[in-house]
């Protein structure tokens, strides 16, 4: 079982079958904060539409494109992470990430994202990161820039979110620039 430990509290786990009730109970109830950020949010109302996407999770991984997982705090499931499937010719990917509204605040998700980070540079030897946000998620705005991220641009109404269309705040990082930061 893929199983990254990222410090003594928190766990990155990959997600089988067997978490999707685990996982639709923590979407199903942070559903409103959720909602405000995240489209997909909306379509994903049954424990079948959970083990849908696992199934496209495992063979993202299967097929070397990446990897989602879920993110264990005290061993209790509070989020996601992972990365959007690779572009190998590129040598590039994007992180993707959300915490359950009561668990932020703690350093989770930087945590995560710094493992990750390692992860892409230094085991998939990828030579650049994205992390897009929505500019109204001041809290997802400051990962990026707290794991030296540079904002490269916004993509204007490249989300569709809830019917309105909402700009996509573009931060980049690379490999050079992660190293100069260790």
């Amino acid at each position: 079982m893929f199983s990254i430990l990222v410090s003594s509290e928190v766990e990155l786990r990959l997600m089988q079958q067997k978490n999707s009730h685990e996982i639709f109970q923590l979407v199903d109830r942070s559903r409103p904060y959720l909602g405000k950020f995240l489209p997909w949010v909306k379509y994903m109302k049954s424990l079948e539409d959970y083990k849908e996407v696992i199934q496209q999770w495992l063979l993202q991984l299967a097929e070397n494109k990446g990897f989602q997982s879920g993110i264990y705090y005290k061993e209790e499931l509070v989020g996601m992470i992972g990365i959007h499937p690779i572009d190998w010719a590129a040598k590039m990917t994007a992180i993707g990430y959300w915490l359950a509204e009561e668990h932020q605040g703690k350093g989770i998700i930087t945590d995560c994202c710094q493992k990750v980070m390692q992860i892409c540079f230094e085991e998939y030897e990828l030579n650049r990161l994205e992390i897009r946000c929505d500019p109204a998620n001041k809290r997802s705005r400051a990962i990026p820039k707290r794991l030296g991220f540079i904002q490269e641009g916004v993509l204007r109404e490249a989300m569709n979110q809830n019917g309105q269309y909402r700009d996509s705040v573009v931060y980049g990082i690379l490999k050079s620039e992660y190293k100069e930061s260790l």
